[in-house]
């Protein structure tokens, strides 16, 4: 049977190790069969399975230009702060929460990549042979037939907690951190925290943090927007994903937010950003 939101967070909450606040709940899934003595059985285990994560896949494609002049000779996502780089971190959270299938889509210097599967035989590369003229939303598409309960994160995000990267999600959904007004891209959120709409720039919203789970049924309306932009729109190749699916296709899926921090995770616009956190480069 498929399980309720509070019978799902009451199980992934056991799964953790983690106290089941909700005893009405936690009463329910004994009784049951999901839970027993604080830990979920087999049978709870069978109920998560629909929820669990299948894929990761991280767009590395671009030039980086943003943090030139490092970027001149390594591609933005392995840059290193404080000694390892922006997607080890990430790839490693995906491990932890025990992703199996994770795909890097490359283009900007992809032979750069390559040590990176020497360490994590999981990798599989995609190549976007079209980095320097396409937008977002052109890697997506290379890397279509991967979605399925799947991750899509950008690969040059500073993570400092990696228990964002969750094994089991119950929806689609987006981490965005609360601000009261921005300039950047930010998600437009209703009072039951579905996001409605994105765009560059709001007030009261959530700053865009690059990291977005989709689960099946959203799988099917990202393939079908992206395909229709690429293929049917003339030059639909050079636009963000923020254009072709968050902006324009919302309303046939349901996104949720997922709030966090800056002290959870954080994108680095700037070489100057980047000697503020990391004094090493600021020499």
């Amino acid at each position: 049977m498929s399980i309720s939101r509070e019978q799902f967070d009451a199980l992934t909450a056991a799964y953790y190790g983690e106290s089941i606040m909700d005893s009405a709940t936690k009463k329910q899934l004994e009784e049951s069969g999901y839970l027993k003595e604080d830990k979920p059985t087999d049978k709870g285990l069978s109920a998560l399975e629909p929820f669990r994560v299948k894929s990761a896949v991280f767009l590395a494609a671009g030039l980086g230009s943003r943090l030139m002049p490092l970027t001149k000779d390594t591609p933005k996502p392995l840059i290193k702060v404080f000694g390892k780089s922006f997607i080890e971190r990430l790839i490693e959270a995906c491990l932890s929460a025990e992703i199996e299938k994770i795909y890097i889509v490359v283009g900007y210097l992809k032979e750069k990549f390559k040590p990176l599967k020497e360490k994590y035989s999981q990798i599989e590369f995609i190549e976007n042979e079209k980095y320097d003229c396409s937008g977002t939303v052109y890697s997506v598409y290379r890397a279509l037939d991967k979605f399925d309960n799947t991750y899509l994160l950008e690969s040059d995000l500073l993570l400092y907690n990696p228990k964002l990267i969750k094994k089991y999600n119950y929806r689609s959904n987006a981490l965005g951190i609360k601000i009261d007004k921005t300039d950047d891209w930010c998600w437009t959120v209703n009072s039951e925290g579905r996001i409605t709409y994105c765009q560059p720039g709001g007030e009261n919203c959530y700053l865009f943090e690059g990291v977005v789970y989709f689960d099946k049924q959203s799988c099917s309306v990202l393939k079908q927007a992206v395909r229709e932009v690429v293929e049917n729109i003339p030059e639909g190749e050079k636009k963000y994903l923020a254009q072709a699916v968050y902006t324009e296709r919302l309303k046939d899926y349901y996104l949720e937010i997922r709030e966090c921090s800056n002290k959870d995770i954080i994108e680095i616009d700037s070489f100057d950003e980047l000697k503020e956190i990391d004094k090493s480069y600021d020499i």
